[in-house]
């Protein structure tokens, strides 16, 4: 292992949603056998050891240029469309790459005009890339079934096969493509821009020192939870607001059960709730910022929704599973890599709202089996996502790349 490799992780942000979070977590558990690590970001919302902003290094003005350019983009044309990212504005990180001796380039969530296609094809060392959403083997589109039931306009469409094309002709053989899901490993498999590309299926890592079960009780004396009342927790980056979540879904299925049974929707992540989920009691947590009082909301619930229609491998699936709280969700995409169906917690067809209530009314009403799939949640966690067995499989391909 060559601990003195100089290793540059590329990320829009630091903290910004949970690509951004699921990159810094990869960076943390690498940095400690490659400390010649940095984590170079456009925007960066912590202070913490190693985070480089690329404005430190006269990027300032061009920072402001493309934040201009993409949030333009999306306004006009993602808003209608979906969120898109098209990175054509030149940028010169590969100048930086270059100048400042990196050794690997790794990759994660770098759009919203961060490093431009033509960019990327430049840099002159090898590139991991961690597949945060679809967009490095697709088009313009971060997740390119969502908008199914949106007509796009031919524009649209010919731009998004521009952007296909270009990432075809200016992405080279040095890029290893990482898939935290075993679905979007398959899907850039498959993909005509990434199918003769090495591409490997390492999920995210978790710390089970800072993500455990806590006290369930004295977590819901924290909130003010009524110790015999049962909580249903759903939390994702933006609340209830991202269809993609399946916020609606939920609502549905436990409109069906709410006569039957006594429990409390919990929502965090966002700051405000549509009127028309409100058929249902739901309490608004907002934004939670510290790991540690997400960590005691997830002790305080009994079962977590995880009903994305389409999803990669959600830090918040994660998080529950290693605080020993069991899931439902739909057989789908990287779902399926969380929940193991009757041991960790409930997966029905997609996206039956029939049996997801079934699914939930099941685990609210066996309190004996709740237990067993909290334990064997934890377990789980362990097995599938602890730090050393991630950081051990990047090891392999960070040393082998400069052999």
């Amino acid at each position: 292992m060559n601990k003195t490799l100089k290793i540059w992780h590329l990320s829009y942000s630091d903290q910004g949603g949970g690509a951004a979070r699921a990159a810094f977590r990869i960076f943390q558990t690498l940095e400690k056998h490659y400390s010649n690590s940095s984590f170079v970001v456009h925007d960066n919302q912590t202070n913490k050891k190693n985070i480089i902003n690329i404005a430190n290094f006269g990027f300032y003005k061009r920072q402001k240029i493309s934040s201009f350019f993409s949030n333009r983009v999306n306004r006009f044309i993602g808003k209608k469309y979906d969120n898109i990212s098209l990175s054509i504005i030149p940028s010169n990180i590969s100048k930086l790459i270059k100048l400042h001796k990196v050794d690997i380039v790794h990759l994660h969530w770098v759009c919203n005009e961060m490093i431009s296609i033509d960019d990327i094809g430049k840099v002159n060392v090898p590139i991991v890339w961690t597949l945060h959403d679809m967009w490095p083997f697709s088009g313009i589109k971060h997740y390119s079934s969502t908008n199914n039931h949106k007509k796009n306009h031919y524009l649209i469409n010919m731009l998004d096969q521009f952007i296909l094309n270009k990432k075809k002709n200016k992405f080279t053989k040095k890029i290893i493509f990482i898939g935290p899901s075993k679905w979007i490993t398959k899907c850039a498999k498959d993909s005509t821009v990434t199918n003769n590309f090495d591409v490997k299926n390492i999920p995210y890592p978790i710390n089970h020192d800072k993500w455990f079960k806590e006290d369930s009780l004295d977590a819901k004396n924290y909130f003010n939870f009524k110790n015999k009342e049962k909580f249903v927790l759903f939390g994702a980056a933006g609340g209830t607001s991202d269809p993609r979540k399946g916020f609606d879904i939920l609502i549905d299925a436990l409109f069906k059960i709410k006569d039957e049974l006594n429990f409390n929707v919990v929502v965090f992540g966002g700051d405000k709730i549509e009127k028309k989920f409100k058929k249902i009691n739901i309490i608004n947590i907002g934004e939670i910022n510290s790991d540690r009082l997400l960590r005691k909301l997830y002790s305080a619930c009994d079962i977590f929704a995880l009903t994305s229609r389409m999803d990669n491998l959600p830090l918040t699936g994660m998080e529950a599973m290693a605080c020993g709280l069991p899931m439902i969700g739909f057989k789908t995409t990287g779902i399926n890599d969380l929940i193991s169906h009757k041991k960790t917690g409930w997966l029905a067809n997609p996206f039956s709202v029939d049996e997801l209530a079934f699914g939930a009314k099941h685990l609210l009403t066996n309190d004996k089996l709740l237990k067993e799939m909290s334990k064997n949640s934890i377990q789980k966690s362990i097995s599938d996502f602890d730090e050393i067995k991630i950081l051990n499989a990047y090891k392999s391909i960070y040393d082998n790349l400069v052999i």
